[in-house]
This record gives structure tokens, sequence and C-alpha cells, in this order.
């Protein structure tokens, strides 16, 4: 058993989890650094020059990463492949955990298809998604302000598919739901604080001006990234009456979610959207207000750094 990361990786503590989980003590680890920029278009590697690898042979890999665009991920697949064939090791199977996008399938099987080529007794690659397959932003996302290739989007509309619980958890506060990106820079939120910080103040006073500028309310922004269409009867801003009419829509998406689940989960959005917010919410100009004390708070942060 082997386990890989590239810098994002770290934030798994994959190492840990499989101790954890299935007493394991003998595992080892390698490591590749990766950083992809973008030029013209397309995404090349840079900083993987850091490359600590010792594997025996017939492993089962472990790895994780954060995945937008896949190309750290398909780069540090390359290497890993050629580091196994220049060693004449075989590869039995590949795991990856993932917060990420439809790319990291789209990466793995490509690599799935070479393992199976080049490696005469792999078995299989495993994709685990945590917390849900997110949409990718593109030039194209109809959203205010998107990193294309780099924002990782909540919206079903977008083509996301998030849990249950991990919905649930996005009525906890109204912020959540509107922030720029699932997870920003997983590398800067764990090891350089001060720059994820700022990134996120970037994002906010950018919403700040698009929200003066176009005089946005709270509630078309909020449903533009997190849809709230479900909750509500067909084609109003009213909540729908029970809990059944959001089963009844989740089904398509969902599997194995009970009544108890259901309800809990639209209570949760009843908790969060009254019928007071959501008019209120629903003003001209109410997103404004949001995106000052965001604002407000994230320079709070930085100023007692």
């Amino acid at each position: 058993m082997y386990i890989i990361y590239s810098g994002g990786g770290l934030n798994f503590e994959v190492r840990n989890a499989l101790q954890k989980a299935f007493g394991y003590k003998w595992h080892s680890s390698s490591y590749i650094t990766s950083q992809r920029f973008e030029e013209n278009g397309e995404f090349s590697i840079s900083d993987d020059s850091y490359r600590k690898f010792q594997i025996p042979d017939d492993p089962t890999i472990y790895s994780a990463d954060i995945v937008a665009s896949g190309a750290s991920l398909d780069n540090s697949l390359h290497y890993l492949d050629n580091y196994l064939t220049r060693k004449k090791i075989n590869l039995k199977n590949f795991f990856f955990v993932t917060i990420g996008g439809i790319k990291a399938e789209e990466v793995l099987e490509k690599w799935d298809k070479i393992f199976k080529q080049n490696h005469p007794e792999y078995e299989r690659t495993i994709l685990i998604y945590l917390e849900g397959r997110f949409a990718l932003g593109s030039k194209n996302s109809p959203l205010n302000n998107v990193l294309p290739n780099t924002d990782l989007l909540k919206s079903y509309k977008l083509g996301s598919l998030i849990s249950p619980e991990y919905e649930f958890s996005q009525f906890e506060k109204m912020i959540i739901p509107i922030e720029g990106c699932v997870i920003y820079d997983g590398g800067k939120k764990s090891f350089e604080p001060v720059k994820h910080i700022i990134d996120i103040l970037e994002f906010w006073e950018k919403q700040e001006k698009s929200a003066v500028d176009q005089n946005l309310s709270l509630w078309n922004e909020y449903n533009a990234r997190f849809p709230l269409d479900m909750y509500l009867m067909s084609g109003t801003t009213k909540p729908a009456d029970s809990f059944l009419s959001l089963k009844k829509r989740k089904e398509e998406y969902w599997r194995g979610v009970n009544d108890h689940e259901y309800k809990q989960l639209f209570d949760k959005f009843r908790w969060l959207w009254s019928d007071s917010r959501i008019s209120r919410a629903g003003e001209a100009g109410s997103l404004i207000s949001t995106c000052q004390k965001k604002i407000s708070y994230l320079k709070s942060l930085l100023e007692a750094i």
C-alpha cells in the first residue's frame, strides 16, 4: 500500500485516515509538488521538481487532491506511470479522494485505460468525491465574478451534484452558498492563510462592485449560485407547503434519503429562509450590504495579523 500526495493533497491527511479507519501502520508516503498556470488558454505545470518516490511492487495506491481543471492530477499520474514503468513495478489499484468536479473523472478514466494497458495485473480505479461533484466555472457561467477553470460551484443547474449532508450545511449561514468557490485555493487555505483571506476579500470586493453597478438583490445572487427552486412552489418565491415537494424533485438526484432526512433538510431551509427574510432579500440592491459586511469582517482579520 502506498500514498501519494501532491501539494493540495496534504489537506486530506490520507495517511492518518487510513490508520484510524483500518489500523494500517506500515503504509508509506510519496510526494510530488505541482502548480498549474494558464497561458494562452491552456494549462501547464510548474513547480513540480520536488518528487520523493519509492514504491514496492503490486501496490494499491491512495491519493487525494482538490481537482478543478484536472491539469495537476493529470501531470502527477503521468509522472507516476513513467516511474512505475521505469522501475518495472506493476500497479494493482488506484484510489483517489477529491473535493472537485467532473474533470477528476475525465482524467481518471483516461489513466484507468493506460494503467490497464501498462500493468497487466491492474484491477481498478476508485474515485471518491467528498461533499459532492461540483461544477467547474467557465467563461460562459451565468454568474458575476467567476474564475474560469478554477472555481468549484454548487449550482445543480450548472452540473453540480452535492450530497444531502452538504446541502444541509449550506443553510447554517446565509453567506455560505454565495461564496465564490467551494474551497478557493486549498493550498493557500492550509499553508498561506493570509493569502487565502486576501483571495476571498478580492472576490467580495468584486461582488460589491457588481452589486452596486447592477443594483443586485441578495435573492437573485443566492439563487444563481445555489438555486432554491426545489424548495419553492413552482414559479414563485413562496416556500412549498411541506418536504414532500422537495422529496419528489430531489429523488431524481439522490438515492437512499428517507422522509425524516428530507424533513430535516426542508426544516433547515425554512429556519434560514423565513417569509420575511425572503421578502427582504428580494429587494433591489440588498446584496450590497451583505458584501459590505463580509468585506468588513475580512479586513478585520487582516488588521489583526
